[in-house]
């Protein structure tokens, strides 16, 4: 029942939003043409270390809510440190065909955008 779910929701982000693999291939085309309808545009990028921090905050978390889900108590932080190693082990070949390897050339990962629209003026 659990795979049935998340396979739904999986589905249901790709047809609404897209693969990020496609998607990032964009960013740059997109804020070319913002920038040349005079908009501010700046766009953040991450390393491997920081995007993998963020992955195993997602990770935790939803963890932890499967754990308040079946009334378990949560992970405390060592039963966290754990729990990460463990699940980083499992998702290792995963890990490292996404995120490139810790000592090979370093990728960047888009983790942000932030646009300021031209205003004009009303008069």
């Amino acid at each position: 029942m659990e795979s049935i779910i998340q396979d739904g929701r999986d589905l249901a982000k790709m047809e609404l939003f897209g693969l990020a693999n496609d998607n990032v291939k964009y960013a740059d085309g997109v804020m070319d043409q913002l920038r040349a309808l005079r908009h501010e545009v700046e766009m953040f990028f991450s390393d491997r270390h920081s995007t993998l921090q963020m992955v195993s905050t997602v990770v935790l978390n939803e963890e932890n809510m499967r754990r308040k889900k079946d009334k378990l108590p949560a992970l405390n932080k060592a039963m966290q440190k754990t729990y990460l190693m463990k699940w980083k082990a499992a998702n290792e070949v995963w890990l490292n065909t996404v995120f490139g390897m810790a000592d090979g050339p370093q990728l960047r990962f888009l983790s942000g955008v932030l646009v300021a629209t031209l205003c004009k003026p009303f008069f």
